[in-house]
C-alpha cells in the first residue's frame, strides 16, 4: 500500500470538506435569478403573437420585487453604437423559495402581453425604435432589481421572417 498517497488523498479530503463547509455557511449574494428563456419557434413572424417563456427563481426567505426587460436586437449588425429593435419591460413581485414561469406574447409589431399566473397584462413600458426586417434577432431577458441593479441575463435567438 502506498502510504504517501492515502495521506495526499486525505488531505485533498479535508481541505475539499473545508471548503464544502465555508460555502454553506456563506450568506449567498444572489437569491433571485433567471433560470429560463425560450421561444416557442426558432422562426417568429411578424403579426401573430409569438410566445416566449422566462422562469424566474427566488430561493431567498423573502418576496423579491424585480423588473423583466426583454429586449430585441438584431444579430448581425456589426455597430456597438446600434440600439435594440424594441425592447418591454413588468415589474413583478417573485414569491419566496418559488419559481414563476412568465409567458411573453409578442406580434414584433406594436403588441405585448405578459402572462403572470394565468393572466395577461401590459407591459409597463413598451418602446419601438425601428421597422422590422427579416433577419436573425437576440432576444434577450434581463433582470434587475427595483432599484436598478442588474441582477441576470439570458439570450436567445430568433430567424424573423416574412
Amino acid at each position: 500500500m502506498a502510504w504517501p498517497q492515502v495521506g495526499r488523498d486525505v488531505g485533498r479530503m479535508w481541505r475539499g470538506s473545508k471548503v464544502f463547509f465555508r460555502y454553506l455557511l456563506a450568506k449567498e449574494d444572489c437569491e433571485v435569478g433567471l433560470g429560463l428563456l425560450s421561444a416557442a419557434s426558432n422562426l417568429a413572424k411578424p403579426g401573430p403573437l409569438n410566445q416566449y417563456v422566462v422562469r424566474i427563481a427566488n430561493s431567498g426567505r423573502n418576496p423579491a420585487d424585480v423588473v423583466l426587460t426583454i429586449e430585441i436586437t438584431a444579430a448581425d449588425i456589426p455597430s456597438p453604437h446600434s440600439g435594440p429593435y424594441t425592447w418591454f419591460t413588468k415589474q413583478l413581485t417573485v414569491q419566496p423559495r418559488t419559481s414563476s414561469d412568465i409567458v411573453v406574447l409578442f406580434d414584433w409589431i406594436n403588441q405585448v402581453k405578459f402572462q403572470i399566473d394565468g393572466v395577461l397584462v401590459p407591459p409597463d413600458d413598451f418602446r419601438r425604435e425601428a421597422m422590422v426586417t427579416p433577419r436573425l434577432y437576440s432576444i434577450s431577458a434581463l433582470l434587475r432589481e427595483v432599484q436598478g441593479t442588474w441582477i441576470d441575463r439570458l439570450n436567445v435567438y430568433q430567424e424573423l421572417t416574412e
